[in-house]
C-alpha cells in the first residue's frame, strides 16, 4: 500500500473535534514544525495561508502534526477540506521533506498571525 506524507495543522489533529475524520485514513508520525513560515489565521476554522496577502500579516512556522496517509484514500482529506474550493492540497518543506497539506483559498482574514492552532474548550 502506498502512502503520502500531510502536514496536519487544524481540527484534525489529534484530541480535536474532527480527528476521528484522520485516524480512519492515516497514522500519526510525530510532532512538527514547518520549515517555511506561513500565515495561519482563525476564522470559523483554522486557515493556513500559502502567502501572506496584506500587509498587516506576519509569517510565522506552523506547529501540526506529520501523518501518514493511505495514497487511495487522500480524497477522502480533499472532500472533507473542501479541495480544491475552500482549502487546496499542495506540498511544503517539513525537516527537510516534502509532505502534503491544505491552504485556504479565500480573502486574508484580519488578525493575529499564530504559530499553532488551539481549539477552544
Amino acid at each position: 500500500m502506498q502512502y503520502e506524507q500531510v502536514f496536519i495543522y487544524g481540527t484534525l489533529k489529534r484530541g480535536f473535534s474532527n480527528h476521528r475524520r484522520l485516524q480512519v485514513v492515516g497514522t500519526f508520525l510525530k510532532e512538527v514544525t514547518t520549515d517555511d513560515v506561513f500565515d495561519l489565521k482563525m476564522n470559523f476554522f483554522p486557515c493556513l495561508f500559502k502567502e501572506p496577502l496584506t500587509s498587516n500579516s506576519s509569517p510565522k512556522h506552523i506547529k501540526g502534526e506529520l501523518w501518514s496517509v493511505y495514497k487511495r484514500k487522500l480524497k477522502i482529506l480533499d472532500k472533507f477540506e473542501g479541495h480544491p474550493t475552500l482549502f487546496k492540497r499542495g506540498k511544503i518543506m517539513v525537516e527537510g521533506q516534502e509532505v502534503w497539506t491544505y491552504f485556504y483559498q479565500g480573502a486574508d482574514i484580519h488578525g493575529e498571525s499564530l504559530t499553532e492552532y488551539i481549539e477552544p474548550k
